[in-house]
């Protein structure tokens, strides 16, 4: 599952393009404005994945980094040895996050 995040204004082309969007998905509504220009205008950190459940507001300074796990133990005995590595958005002052399927990746220091 692709992870992202970014500010309103880069994630849409223009204010036409959020009030297309917001039509279809509510996108204004689900974050907490009333409408898209008020969306627009104050250019929230947003975030979502290839689950469009996943839309909503990311709490400013997260960012995306690129996190590791050791591999499970049933990886491991079917002969997977190495650590996985993926991107995911990363609240400040976290050490440790956890995907979709409940995997906790550590976060590198900064």
């Amino acid at each position: 599952m692709k992870t992202w995040i970014g500010r309103t204004q880069d994630n849409y082309n223009s204010l036409y393009s959020l009030i297309e969007y917001d039509r279809t998905f509510r996108v204004a509504e689900r974050c907490g404005y009333a409408t898209p220009e008020e969306m627009w205008n104050c250019n929230p950190l947003i975030g979502g994945s290839t689950d469009p459940a996943d839309f909503g507001l990311v709490p400013e300074g997260t960012r995306m980094v690129e996190c590791s796990r050791p591999p499970t133990e049933r990886e491991i005995s079917f002969g997977y040895g190495a650590r996985h590595y993926k991107e995911l958005p990363v609240p400040p002052g976290r050490r440790f996050v956890t995907d979709e399927r409940g995997q906790r990746y550590t976060v590198p220091r900064s």
